[in-house]
């Protein structure tokens, strides 16, 4: 679990404009390529940690959680989604992969929050697995600067967080959740 990137590309706001582009993409564009390959070839405890990392201080830009194991060669359609998915979830299952490790991940986003706006926000994050995990020390060294309190139950274990853009985790040996807290929630357009 040594893998370090730079996550400051989740939390920037490209800036608009008719006859120029923003100049910081460059440096954007550049960690999140880097973003990209890494999440489609490092140890899955890595990438477990690197979500949680980018969510434990404040909200990012969902999109790109959405298109980090997307494998390119597969074509643009998403295929069938399951039918308890809402209108603005997003599924991706394994055959549109990059990774052979995750079945599928699914993201619940919600429309906006009531009186705050309406632009898109990830409401849970959800991968889940071919071969079973085990997370546990994991999401605790992600967490390490956190206050949070662990629950079990008969198969899962839920990491409740404190002033964080996490509300909570969930892990099985077979699906990893993250949901998030709407009071951190930041409307990222574009």
């Amino acid at each position: 679990m040594g893998t370090k990137i730079n996550l400051d590309f989740l939390y920037y706001q490209e800036k608009q404009g008719l006859d120029w582009t923003d100049p910081n993409m460059e440096l954007y564009n550049e960690q999140e390529w880097e973003f990209d390959k890494q999440m489609k070839i490092m140890n899955l405890k890595d990438v477990i940690k690197i979500i949680i990392e980018g969510y434990n201080e404040k909200y990012p830009q969902h999109k790109f959680f959405k298109t980090c194991f997307y494998d390119t060669k597969t074509g643009i359609g998403n295929g069938t989604y399951p039918d308890h998915l809402g209108q603005y979830d997003y599924y991706q299952p394994s055959s549109k992969m990059a990774r052979k490790d995750i079945e599928h991940l699914i993201m619940h986003i919600d429309k906006g929050i009531k009186g705050v706006g309406n632009a898109r926000y990830m409401k849970e994050l959800e991968l889940e697995f071919f071969e079973p995990q085990n997370f546990d020390i994991v999401v605790k060294i992600a967490l390490k600067d956190k206050d949070f309190s662990t629950s079990h139950t008969s198969n899962s274990t839920i990491y409740k967080v404190k002033d964080s853009a996490i509300s909570e985790i969930e892990i099985t040996p077979l699906k990893f959740k993250l949901r998030t807290n709407p009071q951190k929630w930041i409307a990222y357009y574009g």
